[in-house]
């Protein structure tokens, strides 16, 4: 009508659909017309006819920045009036609020008269469903929605929008973005550019947004020509951190015109350098004057920082990782007393989780906002700010997990390889199966584009010290061995491979696209607990900031022996401090047999009198829980729940196999020794109750979709005692036995584990979920009842383990004998070690290539 040129741009048939968006929409478009520069194309309005939708817009001639570029690289004096007038435009959008969040050089035009115009302003947002370009990595993206609020633009987080190859790295986790997202992609244009090729070029979407989120670019390429301040411009506009990123386009713009350019030229700065941005006015002004320059002198290295973090709860002493650093490495969170606790590294308090009761082996997810962790049997999430915990599925808790980028778990399962599990959980997928009898895997970790995994192969018949990292294709299926003898093995955003051996953190170069370790491991950090036991878990955490934790080898605490009566008053054993567990006191109370989990792994017997201390099994793996036949003479046990064994507690004879049953272990004998109550695990790890007879036939008595676990028979034999999560938490729950389906009466109200009958049966104790010791009078005739529980005592730092019971009972009835943490001579028991800027000193140490 008014007789011009324009461009029509048409909205997908969804869009129009959506009410609610094209009403944001149209109050957007009105403010993006606002916007008059002669940098930015205009949009006339937007109009409907019949069903269809469509933009008009500013129609401009010439070619698209992209088609200058595929001709080769642009010199650096016409790349710097080009990255002016986009900078230009960029300014001008930001004072007005709008980002852009699609910047690319497909979205720059090149007119004939020597002008340069940036379109679809805000327009990212809209047009995420197009069709995408035959190089996927050079597409519009758009992932996975969110399960957070919307933004206060409206743009819901968790939304990724944009272009993977200028993304940048906040952008490609879906998080909120604003204008320091722009100034990453106008460093990505243009380091394209000036040298011809993208700064992070991956063949795909995958690997483009993992370089975007791991690499840096090749500094090497730009010209030699290239003068200092506008090296420092890309540098620090393709800062990965936003917080160091330029915070404002328009020093960024002062720099390429050469505004802060002095005299001496340097050729080519080191990595490190920025400029301080917040006096970047009083430079301008400077500048202006011809006396002042632009602050691009090289920053000193920051210095490596070591300090201890005295925690006010004592770390357990446990086989599974205590705790976890959150990746911009402003929080802990660790596992002690039985639930998990935050420490902020700024503050002194820290904070209980509630609803993390039983909560152990706690790992972050991506962004910080959630903690994951494993609590009887049950993967859970928890927000880090407090809320509900959220159940995502069943499983081992001990083999390790990890949260990826992707948004998906995966941990370790015994017997079973590497499950993945949705963060918003459901069933978990095997991803990688084990493919031998004995192989156990700790600590998976999807390296970086989720095309492989990386983790500690062991078997059960060696120590974890002996273990393989390995990295297992996803693509072909092929599985490399990267070190021989390591565990609990981490890839690093350093480009290092990390791991655990004797107590010592070693480190090497590693290329994650050819999953190849490039030169020898190197010792960087000494004394860094890693237990022989059953377990790959090394204590130390690495934030993505370069912060390093750990828990020194000399501080983690161990375990004694006390006597524990019912006011509360403790009698240590004369028995050195070992790392016991699962104590079993002999019918004639001479003797407890008891697991310790340090140095063999084994089964050991204390006489009380002599107050000796004798090894009993001496098998090559780790052999557990102890059960004493009713005559006293044999004790039963499991080597790791993979058949059952017998042996004279006196240590004579051979060991003597019950059954080849795999994934259990014994609880109780009956009274007459014929029956032996046992555990049993199917395949997905859900917990039932059995019994095995003398011919070694295994007669299943509870096997539900919950856990049935810790049975305990009474003295004479015709009830079982055993805890339930039936009714969503673990309760002690009681049936006739063995006919389990006669009856069923409920003993705890407010949460019960491990529970333990009287030596005269009219009494049961166990764990309430704070820990304290609970007691309940029951009778058996004429039917079973039970009265009120009431606490034992409740002062002390008891170990618990939720596998098996940690205590027993005295025959008077009178003691209880219980395992206490305590620390080594000399040492603390509540710190972490943390060293700051921990990076610095790795690629001091162990130089990679990037």
């Amino acid at each position: 009508m008014l007789g011009r040129d324009v461009a029509i741009k048409v909205l997908p048939d969804e869009f129009a659909q959506d009410t609610e968006r094209l009403r944001r929409f149209q109050r957007e478009a009105k403010l993006l017309a606002a916007l008059n520069h002669p940098n930015i194309a205009s949009i006339y309005g937007l109009e409907q006819s019949d069903s269809a939708n469509y933009l008009v817009l500013e129609l401009v001639p010439g070619e698209t920045l992209a088609a200058r570029i595929a001709r080769g690289p642009i010199p650096v004096d016409e790349a710097r009036e080009i990255a002016s007038k986009i900078a230009d435009a960029l300014e001008a959008a930001h004072e007005q609020g709008i980002v852009h969040r699609d910047l690319k050089p497909a979205n720059i035009m090149l007119t004939p008269d020597d002008k340069v115009i940036v379109l679809d302003f805000g327009l990212a947002k809209v047009f995420v469903d197009e069709t995408p370009n035959a190089d996927s990595s050079m597409s519009p993206t758009r992932l996975r929605q969110g399960f957070g609020e919307a933004s206060p633009d409206g743009t819901r987080v968790g939304v990724i929008l944009g272009t993977a190859a200028y993304m940048s790295p906040e952008q490609a986790k879906g998080k909120h973005v604003d204008k320091r997202t722009d100034i990453f992609a106008f460093g990505a244009v243009l380091f394209e550019m000036l040298t011809g090729k993208r700064a992070f070029a991956g063949e795909d979407v995958s690997e483009t947004l993992a370089y975007v989120l791991t690499k840096e670019p090749d500094w090497r390429a730009l010209p030699a020509e290239t003068p200092a301040t506008l090296r420092q411009a890309l540098r620090v506009c393709l800062t990965k951190d936003s917080n160091r990123r330029a915070h404002c386009i328009a020093d960024v713009r002062l720099a390429i015109d050469g505004e802060f350019e002095t005299t001496t030229e340097v050729s080519s700065p080191p990595t490190g350098w920025r400029p301080s941005w917040a006096v970047a006015a009083a430079l301008a002004l400077a500048a202006v004057t011809g006396t002042a320059i632009w602050n691009l002198k090289p920053e000193a290295p920051r210095p490596v920082a070591r300090v201890s973090i005295t925690l006010p709860d004592v770390l357990p002493a446990w086989v599974n990782q205590v705790m976890a650093i959150s990746p911009d490495g402003t929080r802990v969170v660790y596992s002690a007393n039985n639930q998990l606790y935050v420490r902020a590294m700024d503050q002194i308090e820290t904070t209980a989780l509630r609803g993390t009761e039983g909560g152990r082996t706690p790992f972050f997810s991506p962004d910080g906002e959630w903690v994951a962790f494993w609590s009887q049997g049950t993967l859970k999430k928890i927000p880090i700010g407090g809320g509900a915990p959220v159940s995502l599925c069943d499983g081992q808790g001990r083999w390790g997990a990890r949260w990826g980028a992707d948004d998906t778990i995966v941990f370790g399962q015994r017997g079973v390889g590497i499950l993945r599990v949705s963060a918003d959980g459901g069933t978990p997928e095997v991803l990688v199966p084990v493919e031998a009898a004995g192989e156990v895997i700790y600590g998976p970790q999807v390296l970086p584009g989720g095309n492989a995994v990386l983790f500690a192969l062991g078997d059960t018949n060696s120590t974890w010290d002996e273990a393989q990292i390995v990295v297992h294709s996803l693509d072909n299926g092929e599985t490399k061995v990267l070190v021989e003898g390591g565990r609990d093995a981490r890839y690093l955003p350093s480009g290092h491979l990390v791991y655990v051996r004797d107590q010592t953190l070693f480190a090497a170069p590693f290329d994650v696209d050819r999953l190849e370790v490039r030169g020898g491991s190197v010792a960087v950090v000494e004394g860094v607990m890693g237990y022989r036991s059953n377990s790959g878990a090394a204590q130390f955490s690495v934030s993505d900031t370069g912060s390093l934790v750990y828990v020194s080898a000399g501080r983690l605490v161990n375990r004694a022996l006390v006597w524990v009566d019912r006011d509360g008053r403790e009698e240590a054993l004369t028995a050195e401090p070992r790392m016991y567990a699962f104590p079993r006191i002999s019918p004639d109370g001479s003797q407890v047999a008891i697991d310790v989990r340090d140095r063999e792994l084994d089964i050991w017997i204390w006489h009380f009198s002599r107050e000796t201390l004798t090894r009993l099994t001496f098998g090559p793996g780790v052999e557990n829980h102890p059960t004493w036949t009713p005559d006293g003479r044999q004790v039963a046990f499991s080597p790791e729940q993979y058949g059952i064994y017998r042996k004279s507690a006196d240590g004579t004879g051979s060991v003597k196999q019950l059954t080849e049953e795999m994934r259990t272990g014994p609880y109780a004998f009956s009274p007459d020794g014929d029956r032996l109550v046992i555990s049993l695990r199917d395949p997905g790890g859900s917990w039932g109750i059995g019994v095995l007879s003398q011919d070694g036939t295994v007669e299943t008595l509870l096997s539900t979709e919950y856990n049935e676990r810790n049975a305990e028979l009474s003295p004479d034999g015709d009830f079982l005692a055993y805890e339930s999560d039936e009714s969503g938490r673990y309760e002690i729950y009681i049936r006739p036995f063995p006919n389990v389906e006669d009856g069923r009466w409920p003993v705890s109200s407010s949460g019960g584990t491990q529970a333990l009958w009287s030596r005269d049966g009219q009494e049961l104790f166990y764990l309430a979920p704070g820990g304290e010791l609970m007691a309940t009078r029951v009778r058996t005739e004429p039917s079973f009842t039970s009265g009120k529980a009431e606490v034992v005592f409740a002062e002390g730092i008891y170990y618990t383990n939720p596998l098996m019971r940690t205590y027993d009972i005295s025959p008077d009835g009178e003691r209880f004998l219980m395992i206490k943490e305590v620390k080594p001579d000399g040492a603390s028991w509540t710190e972490l070690l943390l060293v700051q800027n921990w990076f610095e000193e790795l690629e001091r140490l162990v130089p990679t290539e990037n």
